[in-house]
């Protein structure tokens, strides 16, 4: 997959040291496309993963990445994930 753009949200609660966030990324396959695609993505509760439209896709998330298997690649992919107690990342 080639990453065209990316929207990104975040939402930090310092006090609560819990944060939400959200990815909406613009995405054309490459010619050696074979129905899945991953990110890494680690250290969150995924809420979920639909296409531009607001569509469920199938996907796994596990091991520190979110592979997710569409047989014909949608144009956008929308990741909202979230957390609590980070032990990685900026503090």
């Amino acid at each position: 997959m080639r990453i065209t753009h990316i929207e990104l949200t975040l939402s930090v609660e310092p006090a609560a040291a819990t944060f939400e966030g959200s990815a909406r990324l613009s995405i054309t396959p490459l010619a050696c496309y074979d129905g899945r695609f991953a990110f890494d993505l680690d250290d969150v509760e995924l809420i979920e993963v639909t296409d531009g439209g607001g569509a469920t896709l199938p996907h796994r998330y596990g091991d520190g990445q979110l592979e997710i298997v569409a047989n014909i690649a949608p144009a956008q992919v929308i990741v909202r994930w979230r957390g609590a107690d980070p032990i990685r990342g900026i503090y």
